[in-house]
């Protein structure tokens, strides 16, 4: 992968971490779960697109596509799981 391509993926990472910043600055308590599926579509509609078209000019692998991606689904599933949890003894989020 070129520098410039690795760049432009760590870019789309730290994307991803603002708008999770940005939706934790409007958590207020019980009912937030929305912002959840907010982030969820925001990545969908605006990263995910953008990301195909990464692999479909060939500027990165199915490889490294499935590693941004994941890394894109672990940091949702972490935000997801700060907006839920009510730490109880069930999860191991306290």
């Amino acid at each position: 992968m070129e520098h410039g391509t690795r760049k432009e993926l760590d870019d789309l990472l730290l994307i991803v971490d603002n708008w999770i910043r940005g939706y934790k600055t409007l958590l207020a308590g019980p009912g937030d779960e929305y912002l959840i599926e907010d982030l969820k579509e925001e990545v969908n509609e605006k990263m995910m697109p953008y990301i195909s078209r990464l692999l479909k000019t060939e500027h990165i692998t199915r490889e490294e596509m499935g590693v941004l991606s994941g890394e894109i689904i672990s940091k949702v599933a972490e935000f997801e799981k700060t907006v839920t949890c009510k730490g109880c003894e069930e999860c191991d989020c306290g």
